[in-house]
């Protein structure tokens, strides 16, 4: 299933990040890129049924930078999704103590969070919910 996501992998863990465009999402990828994480896909994901992320040929390797353009970046061929993360600029979707919810592909399920991919403490706080799972 094609899904509209990017996704990366960070600390061995494969974190999606979904949204409507301009939410986010190549720029969540990007602050992780920045620590160390490496990148699988941009702005669509391949996804199996067994939550297994891959990127389509045309984009592999490619990332948009806005106000930049497309920049290419060293990527993995796959990862296992292990989080979902909806990324949101509207401050009151974020939960202050979320509940617990889940994003599935058929019987497959990954906890699901919302967060800000433009706050400073972005990268912090996917950490600590990478700790969490």
């Amino acid at each position: 299933m094609l899904v509209h996501a990017s996704c990366v992998q960070w600390q061995n863990k494969g974190i999606l990040f979904l949204g409507d465009s301009g939410c986010g999402k190549s720029s969540a990828a990007l602050k992780l890129i920045e620590k160390g994480a490496h990148l699988i896909a941009d702005d669509y994901t391949q996804v199996s049924a067994d939550l297994i992320a891959t990127c389509p040929d045309t984009t592999f390797g490619k990332i948009e930078v806005r106000g930049v353009g497309i920049v290419e970046f060293p990527a993995l061929k796959s990862t296992q999704i292990d989080l979902a993360v909806i990324c949101s600029p509207n401050f009151k979707e974020i939960e202050r103590i979320p509940l617990e919810k889940k994003w599935a592909v058929g019987q497959k399920s990954v906890p699901l969070f919302y967060l800000n991919a433009f706050e400073d403490l972005f990268c912090l706080k996917v950490d600590l919910l990478l700790k969490q799972i």
